[in-house]
């Protein structure tokens, strides 16, 4: 995997590393939700982090079938 968060030691460099491969799913935006979008609509707050100083906010999505 080639991402900047492996390149930052933040992840594996190979899938094969993950303890439950089979269990991953992927992030919102790989599936084409448009995750700002997507907050702002719900009403949550977001905006693009431009430095460690500025406020984060994490949002995940749960999705049952």
């Amino acid at each position: 995997m080639s991402t900047r968060f492996a390149r930052q030691g933040w992840e594996p460099d190979d899938a094969s590393e993950y303890k439950h491969p089979d269990l991953a799913r992927p992030a919102m935006e790989a599936v084409g939700i448009d995750v700002f979008a997507t907050a702002r609509a719900a009403g949550l707050p977001i905006e693009v982090v431009r430095s460690k100083k500025c406020p984060q906010n994490y949002y995940s999505l749960v999705l049952v079938e």
